[in-house]
């Protein structure tokens, strides 16, 4: 899976954060940590619960094989733009969503494919989705962002490559609640 597009925003804001651990909003001596530290608890709950707090194009590697229907590796899918499958000789086929259908976007997110272009991916060499994908962050996505900036923050950890410590129990509880996990890859 890979991220195409981001967002100009994420699901929590300084201000939000700084009201949330009763921060004054005029201090703004670490604002720039701040912003580092929230993009990078952001992406650590996208990833942990697999459900993008924030609406993005996203490009998915499909298995190739004999399948009908594929679940997304996340949600909620909000529209599938292209499935792309690679010929024998290694072009690129297809361009629009080729008569695919998205099912249950929001709680179980499956494209299934007609017969005939079940046939194409069947002797594909690859196979590529891209749809636009997350969005509509639980209270519980946006409260384990703030709680991880606050123990980073507080733990004086940098963005500087270092590997913070483990998550701490209420923050692994609040994205356990809200962690996505596909009830099959394909058939």
């Amino acid at each position: 899976m890979k991220k195409l597009t981001t967002a100009a925003t994420g699901p929590v804001t300084k201000a939000e954060f700084k009201r949330a651990i009763h921060m004054l909003e005029i201090e703004t001596d670490d604002d720039d940590l701040i912003d580092g530290l929230i993009a990078s608890a952001t992406a650590v709950v996208d990833t942990a619960t697999a459900h993008p707090m924030v609406a993005a194009d996203f490009e998915f590697d499909v298995p190739v094989g004999r399948w009908r229907r594929w679940w997304f590796p996340v949600r909620p899918v909000n529209s599938v733009s292209k499935v792309e499958w690679q010929d024998a000789a290694g072009v690129w086929q297809g361009a629009g969503p080729g008569g695919a259908q998205l099912l249950r976007p929001h709680d179980e997110p499956q494209l299934v494919v007609p017969a005939d272009l079940a046939a194409s991916l069947r002797t594909a060499q690859a196979v590529r989705v891209t749809a636009n994908a997350g969005g509509a962050p639980t209270q519980q996505h946006r409260q384990a962002v703030i709680m991880i900036v606050k123990e980073w923050r507080d733990a004086g950890i940098a963005l500087d490559g270092v590997v913070p410590a483990e998550l701490s129990f209420p923050i692994r509880a609040l994205i356990k609640q809200v962690r996505y996990r596909r009830p099959e890859v394909v058939c």
